[in-house]
């Protein structure tokens, strides 16, 4: 029996190790080079007019097991040089593969601006146009863990990052500037019309995403550029500023879709506004769900099957007090008529007889906490009263 035992333990042993040999994911253990290299192989990017959607490829050269699995670490090279680090094969999931490298590809960026810079061009490209809910929702998750490495402070000042997109003859100055940049002479290029230029370019964002991935790639290839290191000073603070502003332009586009099928993706960029912004970018970012989308705003979407979108506002809304609470911000070219405080959002949502329950109930709930009140009331009553007080006040 116990000879039976011992053979037993070391049959499971070797299946174990089996198993571990080859139950790595796509991403285990791949360097950034390796990592970036497989994804461009996998993704299709957009060559037809008019195509803005990514496509993956069902056959790509990929990392075989061996350079991916932990038991083989100390061999992978020697395994790599002998046998080749990637090879051909068809790939069942391309979808699934790209998702594995984007949940990894984070850890391997490291705090270098240059490889940051590059690393977000790819994730802000897929999150943007891929054509379903998961790859985005991983590429938002990478960009999110990469702004502590980069020095980066999305929505920091929310008057700033709420005002609007760079003016056409700004950005036309700052694409000609990082062009000097990189072409010229690094000793001459970087005058003061130049500086001029990248400094009034990093208050907004481009205009376009095409615009932005390429402001943002151009600035990068100008910091990698080992022959231009002396203008790292100057790239530097501007290179930031660039991915700052497009991370923040792609999360305020994303909050603002309307596809039913979008849900779970806005609720991912809702989470990181807030999370990147803190409570004072609260009201304008009610402001911004205003202007792109009033009933969104109202609880009335009839492009939602279910409110989490609103419930989310909601809750942000209800974890303000004081003059955050009552703050209520107008976007620029927008009328003073459409300015709403959080407060009075909630009760407008309390008070609609057409709101659902499943909105009506937690916003007054969120109303009592943010004005303080000393017990939580669901009779609406209470906030028409409040309501026709605020009406009085000059």
């Amino acid at each position: 029996m116990r000879r039976s035992a011992v053979a037993a333990v070391r049959r499971g042993g070797v299946v174990c190790g089996l198993l571990a040999l080859f139950a790595c994911t796509a991403a285990d253990n791949l360097s950034y080079a390796e990592l970036v290299g497989e994804l461009d192989a996998i993704v299709r990017l957009p060559s037809a007019p008019g195509d803005r959607l990514v496509r993956y490829r069902d056959r790509a050269a990929v990392s075989p097991w061996y350079m991916r699995s932990p038991l083989t670490w100390p061999m992978r090279w020697p395994l790599g040089a002998m046998f080749g680090a990637t090879a051909e094969a068809d790939l069942t999931n391309p979808v699934g593969h790209v998702r594995e490298l984007l949940s990894e590809l984070p850890d391997e960026v490291g705090a270098d601006l240059g490889v940051v810079s590059d690393a977000f061009v790819r994730l802000l490209l897929l999150a943007e146009l891929d054509a379903g809910v998961g790859v985005r929702i991983e590429a938002l998750r990478g960009l999110a863990r990469l702004v502590e490495p980069a020095g980066l402070a999305p929505f920091a000042e929310p008057g700033q990052a709420f005002q609007g997109p760079l003016a056409a003859d700004a950005m036309a100055a700052a694409l000609a500037a990082v062009r000097l940049l990189s072409e010229g002479e690094p000793e001459s290029a970087a005058t003061p019309a130049v500086r001029a230029a990248l400094a009034a370019a990093g208050d907004r964002p481009m205009p376009t995403s095409r615009d932005r991935l390429q402001w943002v790639h151009d600035l990068g290839a100008v910091w990698r550029d080992r022959s231009r290191r002396s203008l790292r000073p100057l790239v530097g603070p501007c290179l930031q500023k660039a991915l700052s502003r497009a991370y923040e332009a792609l999360l305020l586009e994303l909050v603002g879709q309307r596809e039913s099928a979008l849900v779970e993706l806005r609720l991912c960029a809702l989470q990181q506004l807030r999370s990147c912004g803190g409570p004072q970018c609260v009201p304008w970012l009610l402001a911004h769900l205003t202007a792109v989308g009033g009933d969104l705003v109202r609880g009335e979407s009839a492009a939602d099957s279910e409110p989490w979108v609103p419930l989310r506002l909601i809750h942000l809304c209800g974890q303000l007090s004081g003059g955050l609470a009552l703050q209520a911000v107008r976007l620029p070219g927008r009328p003073a008529a459409e300015s709403l405080s959080p407060a009075d959002y909630l009760a407008q949502v309390a008070c609609r007889p057409d709101s659902p329950p499943a909105l009506r109930t937690p916003a007054l709930a969120a109303l009592s906490l943010c004005l303080g009140r000393e017990r939580l009331e669901f009779d609406a009553e209470w906030v028409r009263a409040w309501q026709v007080e605020q009406l009085k006040r000059p």
